[in-house]
């Protein structure tokens, strides 16, 4: 299996960079080369962290630990959590020859999980963690005599987790592991023998200077969060272990370069303060010095006793030059605050309001100017007619810049009431919605026909609140919410002079809508959280259809019958009007979208996030693909899991360029889906198909790729 070498998904990451994933690993083989790996990423940087290139993307892949060999080869462990949540995680062992620009998976398909590997040369090395036989879970040792192109077990004895490995020569090592479990071996690993470490808490980093001097590092929980750690150090090559540090906090990796000088990377507790942290010794351990950097750190790497660097979560990334002293951070996140709205009116210019600081753009988002708004309020939406007018509504207030987000003025205030969505028609005609009280006293809907200067209350609903407004043109608009538990799906055919209800259920409440004309509309729930749905209605918004059912779906947006796309913890987008939806693998979370046309949109999210597609979020490659595979032959894989409701992965192998197609037919033979029609070049592909509109039953998918043809039967169960 080999895994391509650019990002996997059409959304390209502006803020922050260069990733918001949590960071596990971090390996340096000089001043300027190095390379991170955490969830769903691998970075390589040549210039010594400064800038990073995303080598792999949006593979659902947990990858815990990276080392290289040298500026070619090197390798990364993990696991595979693609088949969801409830379905095994697989182990995997990555290689690269070529310094990253390709990476191969070297081990079958096992259940289990990888958290650490060492590799003495590159020849020798081995992996550790926990994996399954069956319903029995175990200690997991695996070794490679060649360079990580097959790998065999060694056996150890222990049911626990392993989590760290390391060597000093081909037959010296020890790994350390949960419950204090300390191994070590002297014959290469044929044997393993349990060393009496004095602690029963997890450990999680264990480092040797030579055959009888090293470290161990774990943590332990107190309860409520109030975590502690423990250094252990030994000096008879670990028959005895001696505690040598105990703090507050949670520190998961220690790297030591000689006999004295050594750190520690994790987060340090001080009170009810926490953050992340570096402790530094310059004596073998027996005193620690701390120093707080901020972030939450998962892994520490010194290339010499000055020069190192520690990664953590969120994308976090820190240099020091001078042993630890002083930390420089490395990442970039110019926008820290999260974000609540995006609009664009063109692939230029563009508008993003966050909770405490909102920005504009006029170059795509490669560069952001703050706005301010005004000390008044908490800004939730955004609307621009044209360049430079728009409005903000948000808690208490409404703001209106007529210079394009140079400068604003407050145009309303409204103590006690939450505005939350905003829509202008023109410069003079609008509407916003939102809710006044804590408790949902009631909701309200405020117009506007002269640009604000005025806002009128045009209709009340007593114990709700509205979270979405949208219209179509001067007359006809709907606003969605809730009251009493039970949605609220209003319209207007005059403007709102008139409003009236055309929805009611006690199942769901909606929170974001989208219409594009006056019969077809698309919204997303926000209650209940266990239920995220998108409904479709064709009928203005009388009778409404669940379509797609996904956790946290956000924003909706669709600029045709057919395009669309919902955000939340991934975006979606369909081609047929949300009959079939494609999962594009985002590097981020995106509550909000806003498409400019079928190529070029933004995505906007919590810690700062904001994403940019060119491609409408498909990549020149493939759309929700894990991994690339190069096959020799052509394969339909059985879809998974089977039977199913009311998603199923269907996977694919084409050994050549061409075109391919991929439908799904019902047990009449009547075509029901197509999930697939178009040119793919070689590769290995994986689709989601989301059935939540068929009924139960047998369907059958059908691929055609050159002469190749095959049928697989799968069964939809509600």
């Amino acid at each position: 299996m080999q895994l391509n070498s650019f990002a996997q998904s059409g959304w390209t990451l502006l803020n922050p960079l260069p990733t918001v994933n949590n960071l596990k690993s971090i390996y340096f083989v000089d001043n300027n080369t190095g390379w991170m790996a955490g969830e769903c990423i691998v970075l390589k940087t040549t210039d010594g962290g400064i800038n990073w290139d995303s080598q792999m993307s949006g593979v659902k892949f947990d990858l815990c630990k990276v080392q290289f060999h040298d500026n070619n080869t090197g390798w990364i462990v993990g696991y595979d959590w693609s088949g969801g949540m409830w379905s095994p995680s697989e182990p995997i062992i990555l290689k690269t020859t070529n310094g990253g620009s390709t990476w191969q998976n070297k081990l079958d398909s096992l259940s289990g999980v990888l958290y650490s590997l060492f590799f003495l040369n590159a020849n020798i090395g081995w992996a550790v963690g926990y994996m399954a036989d069956g319903n029995e879970w175990f200690g997991a040792i695996l070794k490679t005599t060649d360079g990580g192109e097959s790998w065999f077990s060694q056996s150890n004895g222990t049911l626990n987790y392993l989590a760290s490995v390391f060597f000093i020569d081909h037959n010296t090592g020890w790994i350390a592991g949960e419950q204090g479990t300390i191994l070590k071996t002297t014959d290469g690993g044929d044997t393993w023998n349990s060393q009496t470490s004095g602690t029963t808490i997890d450990l999680n980093s264990v480092c040797f200077i030579d055959n009888n001097i090293g470290w161990t590092i774990g943590h332990y929980s107190l309860g409520q969060g109030n975590y502690w750690s423990k250094v252990f150090k030994t000096t008879d090559g670990g028959t005895t272990w001696f505690p040598k540090l105990n703090t507050a906090g949670e520190f998961g990796s220690i790297f030591f370069i000689d006999t004295v000088n050594g750190w520690a990377a994790g987060y340090k507790i001080d009170g009810s303060q926490a953050y992340g942290a570096v402790i530094k010794t310059t004596d073998g351990g027996e005193s620690w010095a701390v120093s707080n950097i901020g972030s939450y750190l998962n892994s520490i790497y010194m290339l010499d006793n000055n020069l190192g660097w520690a990664v953590g979560d969120g994308g976090k990334i820190f240099k020091t030059e001078n042993s630890g002293d002083s930390w420089t951070a490395l990442h970039r996140d110019f926008i820290k605050t999260d974000l609540n709205a995006v609009d664009f009116i063109d692939d230029s210019k563009g508008w993003i309001i966050g909770t405490s600081s909102s920005f504009y753009t006029y170059d795509g988002g490669e560069s952001w100017t703050s706005m301010n708004l005004g000390s008044f309020g908490y800004p939730n939406a955004v609307d621009f007619v044209n360049d430079l007018v728009g409005w903000v509504v948000g808690r208490w207030s409404i703001w209106h810049t007529t210079d394009g987000g140079v400068s604003w003025i407050t145009q309303s205030t409204y103590n006690g009431v939450s505005l939350n969505s905003v829509c202008f028609i023109d410069e003079n005609n609008g509407w916003t919605v939102g809710n006044y009280g804590s408790t949902w006293e009631y909701a309200l809907i405020l117009h506007t026909s002269n640009g604000g200067l005025n806002w009128e209350e045009q209709y009340r609903i007593m114990d709700g609140a509205l979270y979405s407004i949208d219209f179509v043109d001067n007359l006809k608009g709907w606003a969605v919410g809730g009251a009493n538990h039970h949605s609220v799906v209003l319209f207007t055919n005059d403007g709102g002079v008139n409003w009236e209800q055309r929805y009611n259920s006690s199942e769901v409440v909606f929170k974001f809508i989208d219409f594009i004309d006056s019969l077809n509309g698309w919204a997303t729930v926000s209650w209940p959280l266990e239920d995220m749905q998108l409904f479709k209605t064709t009928d203005g918004g009388f009778t409404w259809n669940g379509t797609l059912r996904s956790p946290y779906l956000g924003d909706v947006d669709f600029i045709d019958n057919l395009n669309g796309w919902v955000g939340g913890q991934t975006i979606l987008r369909t081609r047929d009007g949300g009959i079939n939806w494609i999962d594009q693998n985002i590097p981020a979370g995106s509550s909000h979208i806003c498409m400019v046309d079928t190529n070029t949109g933004f995505a906007v999210d919590g810690l700062g996030i904001i994403l940019k597609t060119t491609t409408g979020g498909v990549t020149s490659v493939r759309e929700n693909i894990n991994d690339l595979v190069l096959p020799n032959d052509y394969y339909l894989k059985q879809n998974y899991p089977n039977p199913f409701n009311p998603t199923t992965k269907i996977k694919f192998s084409i050994p050549e360029t061409g075109i391919t197609i991929l439908k799904v037919y019902d047990i009449m033979g009547r075509e029901v889906a197509t999930l697939v029609n178009e040119e793919k070049t070689v590769g290995t592909y994986e689709i989601t198909w989301f059935a939540e509109q068929l009924p139960s039953g047998v369907y059958f998918y059908r691929i055609q790729a050159g002469s190749f043809v095959e049928t697989k039967k799968m069964v939809l169960m509600k």
